[in-house]
């Protein structure tokens, strides 16, 4: 019964934490159409993780999210809950690969605890950056049952 309490406590506030991600952009500018499918491979899999490392910084978090400024508001919101510093991701898969699309299987952490395990989401090409996109991060708010305006067509 703890570890279910403590599964859907860690649930609850994980995508809150989780949100707190930002990061550095690491090999993102190899998102180009140059790139190789290992070289994006590597750049999806370095922003995804950034992104949902509750240690990030804000500012970093804007550009690793499609439409990044735009949900700056629920980015602070999310950042600011006690659980945001424990967040953190691992990206389990990349599959189906575009020029500008791929679609990611990643579990979320909180504390170092599988909070969300396997989840699907779509990383998009945008600037020359892998991002995780609005419908993946919009997703994951209807999870913790955050649903802001930016999110209405997801």
């Amino acid at each position: 019964m703890k570890k279910k309490m403590l599964a859907s406590n860690v649930q609850k506030g994980f995508l809150a934490l989780t949100i707190a991600v930002t990061g550095l952009v690491g090999f993102s500018a190899l998102g180009a159409s140059a790139a190789t499918p290992a070289q994006s491979e590597k750049a999806i899999t370095t922003d995804w993780v950034t992104f949902f490392n509750g240690k990030s910084a804000l500012k970093k978090q804007e550009t690793l999210i499609q439409n990044g400024t735009v949900f700056t508001p629920t980015l602070k919101s999310q950042a600011a809950g006690p659980l945001a510093p424990e967040a953190s991701a691992k990206v389990v898969s990349i599959t189906h690969l575009t020029a500008s699309t791929a679609t990611v299987k990643f579990s979320l952490y909180l504390s170092g605890t599988l909070a969300l395990p396997n989840q699907t989401g779509l990383a998009v090409l945008q600037n020359g950056i892998w991002k995780v996109s609005d419908s993946a991060f919009c997703g994951l708010l209807k999870l913790q049952g955050v649903k802001p305006k930016v999110c209405a067509a997801y």
